[in-house]
């Protein structure tokens, strides 16, 4: 994250309270702030990429577990004029100096699940000389929640190795697999519920466990890496299937999504 923006961090606590000042001038930042978010709604990639700093961060952390820089900043541009992105935003206030922007913003595009769009976040821009220097975008608790439930939904992940196959359904049940092949053959190991509140995810075995108990719980907090990787921490403190609070060695485990 770039340091501008962990001074101002703390500022979006307080953005209810926060009203644009009435000079008459538009801040320089501000204009530079416009200029890119029109860029990106108009698929203009070389304005866009114009306007963003090498050195700059883009961070997404209540969704995304990565800060992009460098190389990686300018795929993820890619990324949202490919996807047909269209963003409307509105200063709350140009602060630090006027080099702050602070925005709440509304976005539509591809990769918006039906009937959640438009995503509504609110976002922190650094301009420096001109450029975008840092971008940290903080979407509601609900939208990363639902974000996160139709990446996983109706489809299969596995533990990066194909040794454990994740199977979420869209109706909410999960069944875990030794393989591929134990999943063509439907010989699960685990099945339940899934579900995710404030970047948990909890899974509750059913009656058909091998593993679990009815009830008992897998409980890990994590965040999306990328659209197709999902990084969870074990809560051993609030998972009570013993199973898995002895198995997972390691604290994390990484799902990714499988080809099938």
């Amino acid at each position: 994250m770039h340091e501008k923006l962990r001074s101002f961090a703390a500022f979006v606590l307080v953005l209810s309270a926060l009203a644009v000042g009435t000079a008459q001038q538009t801040p320089a930042a501000q204009q530079v702030v416009e200029r890119f978010t029109e860029a990106l709604t108009t698929g203009d990639t070389a304005s866009v990429i114009g306007l963003l700093a090498l050195s700059g961060t883009w961070s997404e952390h209540d969704l995304y577990w990565r800060t992009s820089t460098g190389r990686d900043l300018q795929n993820r541009a890619y990324e949202l004029v490919r996807a047909g992105v269209r963003l409307e935003a509105d200063v709350v206030a140009v602060v630090g100096d006027g080099q702050v922007v602070i925005a709440r913003e509304r976005m539509w595009g591809d990769f918006v699940p039906e009937g959640m769009a438009p995503l509504r976040s609110t976002t922190m821009y650094v301009v420096e000389a001109g450029w975008v220097v840092g971008i940290t975008r903080v979407l509601s608790p609900e939208q990363r929640d639902a974000l996160v439930l139709a990446a996983v939904a109706d489809s299969t992940w596995s533990d990066g190795f194909g040794n454990v196959v994740h199977r979420f359904a869209a109706d909410g049940t999960y069944r875990n697999f030794e393989g591929l092949e134990a999943m063509r053959s439907e010989n699960h190991f685990f099945s339940g519920t899934h579900g995710v509140e404030h970047g948990v995810f909890t899974w509750v075995a059913d009656a058909d466990s091998h593993v679990c108990s009815p009830g008992q719980r897998l409980v890990m907090r994590g965040r999306m890496v990328d659209q197709d990787t999902w990084f969870g921490v074990l809560l051993p403190g609030e998972t009570d299937c013993t199973h898995y609070r002895y198995t997972l060695t390691d604290p994390y485990t990484t799902f990714r999504l499988a080809d099938e």
